[in-house]
């Protein structure tokens, strides 16, 4: 009897990252059996980024895929619910979800139906809505995280990088990296123009060539005018579909020495791409620097507005110098999102949790 997979892929719709998270886990857990997915109201490039494979069944809607997979974990056939990657925070919004989620685990721990959390970081972990969340984190068979704060919050599991640090569709070029990749989220604080003014300067100073993109549509009005105050081109039109978005700034990385970013799967894939990841974060950052920690990276995040001329110079020349040592960690990184992957699979078809080669190491966390 074939399994069925109950897997929510929500995303931000004009996110490149959320689709090249989520693509790799689909990628890992395809081969087990049919798919049962929510993507909600995405658009269909959202979906098709996703690369379904054939039979998968499309629920656009939270209430109707919650109850199939309930009714799915607690029945007699082959089952598993392999919950969203991403990261979660204890919102009100998402909190609910967790509750409403939670039958569904606890219906499959009876039947012995896996629920497996993969690739997941957590903002936070705040009563009352965490509690929800550490509910369903307590009841799973599996749960990995994507850096080390989120498994000490929610304490259970094991550490591996972001799924988008093993991505089919990286190709990193041998060759000149003439080019400073940038781009800034939209809907955080602007770079100050001092900060811009350093990096402008330290490019020049290095030969390099910026080239803000846009790998998010809601961020292209923030780039347009970071591209503007530079005087450099801007990729990434507010108009162009998602996979044109997506080919277009890995065209960029392919061709970057250096990606400075506060996105973090703008730095991902461009570290996929050969390019050094640099952190320019101008507000607090609870994401970035965990995130890229967990990969094996060295020390990747600059607070921008509190760095002056010097700082910002030496923190940028850090992570050129970082770019010929980068490949193995590339390799090493990937490598431990395989293992990921392996772990998935076994609690998928064994009903088993286990811990990766180096779950109990420095770098990918502490076993359960």
């Amino acid at each position: 009897m074939t399994r069925t997979l109950y897997v929510p892929l929500t995303g931000q719709a004009d996110n490149v990252g959320d689709v090249v998270l989520r693509r790799r886990l689909v990628q890992a857990v395809a081969p087990l059996g049919r798919l049962v997915v929510l993507v909600e109201r995405a658009d269909d490039d959202y979906v098709a980024g996703l690369r379904l494979p054939p039979g998968s069944v499309v629920h656009t809607s939270f209430l109707p895929w919650v109850r199939a997979a309930t009714v799915g974990a607690a029945g007699r056939g082959p089952a598993a619910l392999v919950l969203n990657a991403g990261e979660i925070a204890s919102s009100r919004s998402q909190g609910r979800r967790a509750v409403l989620t939670l039958p569904a685990v606890l219906a499959g721990r009876l039947r012995g139906t896996p629920t497996v959390r993969a690739g997941l970081g957590a903002r936070d972990r705040i009563a009352p809505w965490g509690l929800a969340h550490q509910a369903v984190v307590s009841a799973a068979t599996l749960n990995v995280w994507r850096d080390h704060e989120s498994r000490r919050l929610y304490h259970h599991g094991w550490v591996a990088p972001d799924w988008a640090f093993d991505d089919a569709d990286s190709r990193p070029a041998d060759g000149p990296r003439p080019v400073l990749a940038l781009g800034f989220r939209g809907d955080r604080p602007a770079p100050s123009p001092a900060a811009l003014g350093h990096v402008r300067d330290w490019a020049g100073h290095r030969g390099l060539r910026p080239v803000v993109v846009s790998q998010v549509a809601s961020d292209v009005e923030r780039n347009e005018r970071v591209a503007s105050a530079l005087g450099c081109e801007h990729v990434g039109d507010r108009h162009v579909d998602l996979a044109e978005r997506e080919r277009a700034a890995r065209d960029v990385y392919r061709s970057a020495a250096v990606v400075a970013s506060n996105r973090v799967h703008a730095l991902i894939i461009g570290f996929t791409e050969g390019a050094s990841p640099a952190g320019l974060v101008p507000t607090p950052d609870v994401k970035i620097a965990r995130t890229l920690d967990a990969a094996g990276l060295p020390p990747s995040v600059l607070d921008a507005p509190a760095s002056g001329t010097a700082e910002v110079r030496g923190f940028l020349d850090g992570a050129l110098g970082h770019g010929a040592g980068l490949a193995s960690v590339r390799e090493r990184a990937a490598g431990w999102v395989r293992e990921m992957e392996d772990a998935v699979r076994a609690s998928v078809v064994d009903g088993r949790a286990t811990g990766g080669r180096r779950s109990t190491g420095a770098v990918t966390g502490v076993a359960a």
